[in-house]
């Protein structure tokens, strides 16, 4: 029979009494957490790949505002910063019970075995956190050294409803229906389970657009800026918040301007759509700059809307 050290259980312990790192959640996360890389092999996160979910990752531990609702298009790296990314966080750095809502029961399950155990057994830093006995952690329940738990659920009203949780996320958010289980929308609901946390708590929903625009005759409105379409979903959410936009630079005039459509320039003489799609080009919407490759610069600048002037 063997029996437990005084040394062993201070250490087991320690994670309970140890302070949450003052550190950038960014920063934090490239320190603790690896990912998948092309080759297969397991690296760290890097910040540099998708610079524009710095700000909104570290805004998930912001005091000023108890939800964040993220909108960009597909395989732009927001699941993995701002799901993954948070989650390791928090197991590391700032540990609390933590519920992560999928589209649907199957795909909680895939993300726990896909996506959350590979994080932490291939990170370094996260898999001395999990709790070492075994019936703490299974597909849709994970218990850590620190007492912390976190849940990988789906749009029910069992699971959004009772506990309390000091952080929520729900990913895909426009591929859960409107109505859970005649409770409401996800979102207020998963935002409730953070109210007692008051300003602590924080509430994040994640997608790409899924909803038509109920509004076709919808024009933006000078006096409402980055205002989203009216629509369901994620763009409704995102309407009620700052509505912060993705603005770049050009590197000819260092002028600032957001993502629209009639700043985009193509080969309007090209007939197939795939190769159309392959030449389109930004035009900055101050000096007419776009950075065209040498070999579309002739036929980008003859068929141009917009009075380009080529980068050298």
């Amino acid at each position: 029979m063997t029996y437990a050290s005084a040394a062993s259980i201070r250490r087991d312990v320690a994670a309970l009494l140890k302070p949450p790192r003052r550190v950038q959640i960014s920063e934090a996360v490239a320190e603790t957490m690896r990912v998948q890389g092309p080759s297969g092999s397991w690296i760290p996160w890097d910040r540099e790949i998708t610079p524009y979910m710095i700000e909104p990752l570290d805004l998930l531990n912001s005091r000023e505002f108890d939800s964040e609702i993220f909108v960009g298009p597909a395989r732009t790296g927001k699941t993995q910063a701002l799901i993954d990314g948070w989650v390791a966080y928090d197991i590391k750095n700032d540990p609390s019970d933590f519920l992560v809502v999928q589209i649907s029961q199957d795909k909680a399950a895939e993300y726990s075995k896909k996506r959350i155990d590979r994080m932490i057994t291939r990170s370094p830093g996260l898999i001395g956190c999990l709790s070492p006995r075994h019936h703490d952690n299974n597909i849709h329940d994970k218990i850590f050294r620190a007492g912390n738990y976190l849940k990988l659920g789906w749009p029910s009203k069992n699971i959004l409803a009772s506990t309390d949780y000091r952080r929520v996320a729900i990913t895909d958010y426009d591929r859960i229906a409107p109505d859970v289980d005649g409770e409401g929308e996800a979102f207020w609901l998963g935002k409730k389970r953070t109210q007692v946390f008051m300003s602590r708590g924080m509430t994040l929903a994640e997608s790409s657009p899924g909803f038509e625009v109920t509004d076709i005759d919808w024009r933006e409105d000078p006096n409402e800026p980055h205002a989203a379409p009216p629509s369901k979903g994620v763009l409704s959410l995102y309407n009620l918040g700052d509505r912060r936009v993705l603005y770049w630079q050009c590197p000819e005039c260092d002028q600032y301007f957001p993502a629209r459509f009639e700043y985009l320039t193509w080969n309007e003489k090209e007939t197939d759509i795939l190769a159309a799609s392959e030449q389109v080009c930004c035009i900055c919407p101050r000096c007419g700059v776009a950075d065209i490759p040498p070999s579309l610069k002739d036929q980008m600048i003859q068929s141009s809307r917009w009075p380009v002037r080529v980068v050298h």
